[in-house]
């Protein structure tokens, strides 16, 4: 009785030690489940954040930060980049490894980005101004971008070290073997002054180099009347080169005058920072009109002017500029700058010298614009049938005014061609 009444007190005790390890455990784990419960505050990984029992999702400030929670998850994004959308609007932004949204310049992997310092969105396809005053572009993906590149219908140029725009400098574009010239907005400039010269920058050859204006005195002492193409590749012909017209009052030959104008203007066109050159400088020349083109062409001007004077009857007055028609077969495509040239040089003629003016003709029948690559027209100075007209372009202080005409309507259009397409 006694051995049996042992056994079961023994029995109950160790029941009793058990059920008592039983209750510890379970207590223990009840708090320990109780102190992993976060009610307000980070999670010990400090990826999740809570409030009042409740995961945060979305965009939220916290102690002058912003973070963003994944919406399934929780957890915070660190080290990567969130779009947001929020109504009708769609934000990029980044966060780092703190899981703070970054502002401002920032090199994410290779790249550099700008995030703006009040939404934290990042830029794209915009021009940012740069505390320490670098004008920099971020494009479609928000990178900053890097050397020669066309924004809109303007080229720029943007350091490769820095970002920086070029602006009001020549740049040496690495391997490309040229220099272009970006103006205070730093858009790439076709031409530009400075120093009293006129620069260009031609696309073609990739060369900066001063502006070349070229003049045609009109015809030549001796005419060649053996016939050439009106244009590359034509059929029809005609002569090379007439002798001109001659003044009804002074007697004086049309190629006479023409050269004389064509040296008075060489002279003002330097004097503006041109480089001039003129399809002959005397009178006993063989030049065929095509070739005469060729010699602009090949001198890449900027503008190409032919100088003719008129005939017709006594009465006729006034002057006039050539171009071709927007149909032309041979240099139909550069109709629009042909006729803002030959606009611009009759009207600042007309007004140099108070000749009446007749306007801009256009024609298509023209060896010397049909055989032009560069901008081109004639100018009919006046006419020498009409004995007022013939002495007025004869007089040397009449003929100063003819020739700062002429070249204020070529550096007026030159001026027009500001930006390199």
């Amino acid at each position: 009785m006694e051995n049996r009444m042992s056994r079961y007190l023994k029995s109950a005790v160790t029941l009793g030690m058990a059920l008592l390890l039983l209750v510890v455990t379970v207590m223990s784990a009840a708090v320990s489940v109780r102190a992993d419960v976060v009610t307000d505050g980070w999670d010990s990984a400090h990826t999740k954040y809570y409030i009042a029992g409740k995961m945060v999702t979305g965009a939220k400030k916290i102690e002058g930060f912003w973070y963003y929670f994944d919406k399934e998850t929780g957890e915070a994004v660190k080290n990567d980049f969130q779009e947001i959308k929020k109504k009708k609007k769609t934000k990029i932004c980044y966060y780092d490894a703190e899981g703070h949204a970054v502002s401002g310049e920032v090199k994410i992997g290779k790249y550099w980005y700008y995030f703006q310092p009040k939404t934290f969105a990042m830029t794209v396809k915009e021009f940012v101004e740069m505390e320490d005053g670098r004008t920099c572009y971020f494009n479609k993906k928000g990178r900053r971008v890097k050397g020669e590149k066309k924004i809109g219908k303007y080229w720029y140029y943007f350091d490769r070290t820095t970002g920086a725009m070029a602006v009001k400098t020549t740049v040496e574009i690495p391997g490309k073997d040229k220099t272009c010239y970006y103006d205070k907005n730093g858009r790439r400039r076709e031409n530009y002054k400075t120093d009293g010269k006129w620069y260009t920058f031609n696309d073609e050859t990739g060369k900066l180099k001063q502006t070349v204006i070229t003049i045609d005195a009109g015809h030549q002492r001796n005419a060649n009347t053996s016939h050439e193409p009106i244009g590359p590749g034509a059929s029809a012909t005609k002569a090379k080169v007439t002798g001109g017209a001659q003044g009804v009052a002074t007697g004086k030959d049309e190629y006479v005058l023409t050269l004389e104008i064509a040296k008075l203007l060489q002279k003002e066109l330097k004097a503006r920072g041109f480089k001039v050159k003129l399809t002959r400088t005397s009178h006993d020349v063989n030049i065929s009109n095509s070739q005469r083109a060729k010699k602009a062409n090949k001198a890449n001007s900027s503008a190409y002017v032919i100088l003719h004077a008129d005939s017709d009857g006594a009465s006729s007055n006034g002057a006039h500029t050539i171009c071709n028609s927007s149909s032309n077969r041979f240099c139909g495509s550069r109709y629009t700058v042909n006729k803002q040239l030959a606009t611009k040089v009759i009207n600042a003629y007309v007004k140099a010298t108070g000749m009446r003016k007749i306007g801009v003709i256009e024609r298509d029948d023209l060896s010397g614009l049909n055989w032009s690559k560069v901008p081109t027209c004639f100018i009919e100075m006046g006419f020498l049938s009409n004995p007022s007209e013939d002495r007025f372009m004869s007089n040397k202080a009449n003929q100063k005014k003819m020739a700062e005409g002429i070249a204020n309507g070529i550096e007026s259009f030159v001026k027009a061609q500001k930006y390199q397409k």
